[in-house]
């Protein structure tokens, strides 16, 4: 399957790399406007993103600019009604979410959130909404990531980014949207360094009053873990988001159930590639992958929190 990339900064290049492990995807375009042109034979380059649009060989895009182009690109994808996987943080703003929900149609588009394309964790998710685990009491996230100077400064630039939340912290609150459905914030600390926030502590409601607590920062250190507590069962997520994440689950009966995910030779990206493209071959439909209104309710969570700055 043909795909063309938009944008190639360092989730680009990523993408470049991680998809040679896929016999059946090939890179056969790639588009960008603040990169020098690479020297590879195996596709064509383009200076612009409406010029890799006007000659489409492709079947699907990846959309890897920093977050304020995503809508311009997306643009296209949609009328040319090309399946397209853009990276988080799809939204950069509130009027995007309103103007997406006026012009979307049933092309494909998803937000790259690796964890929604984690079986393992699609599992634990839909066995937590079916009530398996009994009452959910509290939720716990905390995501820290270990992050070099460059990529400091892009979340920190105002005109490219809104800060940490927006950038990975979103991991949490797509989470608790995929439990809850929706979320009641009843509590936030954010701490700003320039314009933008680099860490931050927020507590929610989800449905039956169930107290949820987002925990991220910028860290010296990378740890990213997930607590679910229940009534009947808790689990915790070690390693969330991670190539080797470890799901452990206690019972009541103190009975611990261990399973670490077994990434193989694939990286996460990979996967979510590779299963995309066969969603897109066999033409099935797009709520078998990551419905965009996850997206849309995670995004105006987010911006509403960024609003009372």
């Amino acid at each position: 399957m043909n795909w063309a990339v938009a944008g190639l900064g360092y989730m680009g290049k990523k993408f470049l790399h991680d998809t040679t492990q896929l016999s059946d995807v090939k890179v056969v375009a790639v588009a960008s406007e603040h990169k020098s042109k690479p020297t590879a034979k195996e596709f064509d380059f383009y200076g612009s993103y409406s010029e890799m649009f006007s000659k489409p060989n492709f079947q699907a895009v990846y959309i890897s600019t920093t977050p304020n182009k995503h809508s311009e690109i997306l643009e296209m994808c949609i009328a040319a009604r090309i399946p397209t996987l853009c990276e988080k943080p799809i939204f950069y703003c509130q009027s995007e979410i309103e103007k997406f929900t006026q012009i979307y149609n049933p092309s494909f588009i998803s937000e790259n959130i690796s964890f929604m394309f984690d079986r393992q964790i699609l599992e634990l998710v839909g066995a937590v909404k079916q009530g398996i685990f009994g009452d959910i009491c509290e939720i716990k996230i905390i995501i820290k990531r270990k992050i070099n100077p460059l990529a400091r400064l892009r979340i920190m630039n105002r005109f490219t980014s809104k800060g940490a939340l927006h950038d990975f912290g979103i991991y949490g609150v797509h989470l608790l949207i995929s439990i809850f459905n929706d979320l009641t914030v009843v509590d936030q600390k954010l701490y700003y360094e320039y314009d933008n926030d680099y860490s931050g502590a927020i507590t929610f409601l989800g449905n039956g009053l169930t107290k949820c607590e987002l925990i991220y920062s910028i860290d010296t250190d990378a740890s990213n873990s997930v607590l679910i507590i229940g009534s009947e069962i808790n689990v915790e997520i070690i390693n969330f988001l991670g190539e080797n994440q470890t799901i452990k689950m206690c019972s009541n009966a103190l009975k611990i159930l261990s399973a670490t995910k077994n990434t193989g030779y694939f990286s996460n990206l990979a996967r979510t590639v590779d299963l995309i493209s066969r969603e897109i071959l066999e033409d099935l439909p797009q709520s078998k992958i990551v419905p965009l209104g996850n997206s849309l309710r995670t995004a105006e969570i987010i911006f509403k929190i960024l609003e009372k700055k």
